[in-house]
């Protein structure tokens, strides 16, 4: 049975994901994911920022189910400087925290199911789930470049693509999250019987 453009895409970006799935990597991932976080949320470039400076508001994916109104209503209250500070700072940034924690994510569920399922290939399948939620964050994140960039001209079927984007976005990386959670209660449960067997042994 041939592959499809998309089974072949999904391959090898797995496939990419299991070659950087070490320990060293790991570590590294955690650090970048760590410093990109604080970086985009904080100050002088981040959302913290953003708030100081437009009085308490926030960027608008960080809610479900804005509107190409609601969102133009929130571009006009930032004001220009808000507006400038949203595109070169935050997006930017932004585009590095989600390539970070899709990495960080993929990466902590692809070991956790090599040592709780040594030999299930095929459950590395699952990685994808928060390479999508990447993905739809910095596809989201290029739609509210688009719309700054045109601003004060409206374009209602970007926001409504981003918006589309962020829900996607939601949904997976809860569920990489979720999952993430399950295999680390696992993997310690696993690790208890472990010990305790050891333990029995010795006596």
């Amino acid at each position: 049975m041939s592959k499809t453009p998309e089974n072949v895409w999904m391959t090898r970006v797995i496939s990419l994901i299991r070659q950087f799935s070490s320990w060293r990597s790991y570590a590294i991932i955690t650090i970048l994911f760590l410093f990109s976080f604080i970086a985009a949320t904080g100050r002088p470039y981040g959302t913290q920022e953003l708030s100081d400076i437009t009085g308490g508001l926030a960027v608008p994916d960080l809610s479900i189910g804005y509107t190409p109104q609601s969102v133009y209503s929130l571009l006009d209250a930032f004001g220009q400087a808000g507006r400038d500070l949203y595109l070169s700072r935050i997006l930017p940034l932004d585009i590095v925290f989600s390539l970070c924690y899709l990495f960080f994510f993929a990466i902590t569920l692809s070991l956790l199911i090599r040592y709780l399922f040594p030999g299930r290939d095929d459950l590395q399948g699952l990685l994808i789930i928060p390479v999508i939620g990447g993905i739809a964050d910095i596809v989201e994140n290029f739609c509210f470049i688009g719309v700054l960039l045109a601003y004060p001209d409206q374009h209602p079927v970007i926001i409504t693509c981003a918006s589309v984007c962020t829900k996607l976005k939601f949904v997976s990386n809860i569920s990489a999250m979720l999952l993430i959670i399950v295999a680390l209660i696992t993997a310690a449960l696993s690790a208890r019987k472990r010990l305790i067997v050891r333990k029995n042994g010795n006596l």
